[in-house]
């Protein structure tokens, strides 16, 4: 079993391979240290207690499976935050009535799991299972209007593209989660790649909330879009492609920003470099 997860593994080598970039005051980009046989994705920046992190997957190829770890700005003092039998990655960070909380994507567990922190950065208590029996990917929180919104890429049994999904509570830690009506529509499901899935955090830009989105008409990887929140409630949602000048897209799949810092999770392959794709992407 082992020797064939390692060949799973060594087979994504030449297509799926991640590094993490970190800019300050939108400076020149600078890439990140990683350990060999492995790639760094999905980074969060966190401040926590006076200090600043960047939460990651980290992917090993010779076990094909992802845990989530933690380094500071300049790729310096890694150290693991989360290990499960199952592959771990997205670690969306969340402080709320003075704790930590972390929501990591466990699609291969068929959950989406919310984690107290009782000491950090590698003792995390399970709180409870937002969702379970779904294939839900890349799980993103916003706070907004009195109601706990919930965004995921979701893949249906026996099918192979993804869809996204929103569901909602008035009550993160003991609340039922209900899903929006926009579900029965199935976002951008007709286009290939995963694209429409989470990217990152929601952030503020002006007056306005936006979503990074992933865009990869082409492969996954491709690049990163921004979704501007036009309408959400109970019963409407409603979001667009914005154009923002200077935020990076191109071969990225992942934003984070947080003060004068922004963290992105570009993909390296050489073969791939050169196949543009719009600035502002043609989505339904």
């Amino acid at each position: 079993m082992q020797l064939w997860k390692t060949l799973q593994g060594l087979h994504r080598l030449p297509k799926d391979c991640f590094a993490l970039y970190h800019r300050m005051n939108a400076g020149e980009w600078r890439r990140l240290p990683q350990p060999f046989l492995t790639y760094r994705a999905d980074p969060f920046l966190l401040e926590w207690r006076g200090e600043t992190w960047i939460l990651f997957e980290e992917f090993e190829y010779l076990t094909n499976k992802g845990r989530l770890g933690l380094c500071r700005l300049d790729g310096s003092d890694g150290q693991l935050l989360m290990d499960r039998p199952y592959h771990l990655s997205y670690p969306f960070p969340l402080e709320y009535q003075g704790q930590l909380w972390l929501l990591p994507e466990s699609c291969a567990h068929g959950t989406v799991d919310l984690y107290e922190c009782e000491q950090f950065p590698q003792r995390w208590r399970l709180a409870r299972s937002l969702l379970q029996g779904v294939d839900a990917c890349d799980g993103t929180l916003l706070h907004l209007d009195g109601i706990w919104w919930l965004f995921v890429s979701v893949r249906p049994a026996g099918e192979g593209q993804r869809h996204l999904e929103i569901h909602f509570s008035e009550n993160l830690l003991q609340g039922v989660w209900q899903p929006h009506p926009i579900n029965a529509q199935r976002l951008y499901a007709g286009l290939r790649n995963q694209t429409g899935r989470p990217g990152g955090a929601f952030f503020r830009h002006g007056q306005d909330w936006i979503r990074p989105a992933q865009y990869s008409p082409d492969y996954y990887g491709q690049g990163l879009g921004y979704r501007r929140l036009v309408k959400l409630s109970t019963s409407e949602f409603e979001e667009e492609a914005i154009e923002l000048p200077g935020f990076p897209w191109r071969r990225n799949h992942h934003f984070s920003m947080l003060g004068p810092h922004q963290v992105i999770n570009r993909k390296e392959r050489m073969a791939y470099r050169n196949r543009p794709i719009p600035l502002v992407q043609p989505w339904v």
